[in-house]
């Protein structure tokens, strides 16, 4: 037998075994936001940037385990991915979506015009 054989023998049965061990229980079917992000209100002309911390988002595995996560873990950071277009040189209500392989849900913030309100 050559080596050509001897090593696609090998890759093979190495490549089946390895594809064998994966758990597909462990696959991502749904999610939801478990908490919301503590800052949902932002200053016109101020603010920056989406602030995310404290949202937290519970994934749900193929085989009906939840897993909790905060958005800056790293577990989280692989699933899920935050869509926004929020234009803080304009006051008004925006969408942020949350998104993941299965799944899809949102929530609002606000950019304030302070000068407005307290007129």
């Amino acid at each position: 037998m050559s080596v050509k054989k001897i090593f696609v023998l090998i890759t093979t049965l190495l490549f089946v075994f390895l594809s064998s061990s994966c758990d597909m229980g462990l696959e991502i079917v749904d999610g939801f936001i478990s908490q919301y992000p503590t800052r949902i209100a932002y200053v016109l002309n101020s603010d920056t940037q989406l602030d995310l911390s404290g949202l937290e988002v519970t994934l749900i595995t193929k085989d009906k385990n939840t897993v909790r996560a905060k958005w800056d873990d790293d577990y989280c950071l692989g699933y899920v991915e935050i869509i926004e277009e929020i234009d803080f040189s304009i006051a008004g209500v925006y969408v942020v979506t949350v998104t993941g392989h299965n799944f899809s849900c949102a929530f609002a913030i606000e950019v304030l015009d302070f000068a407005k309100l307290s007129s």
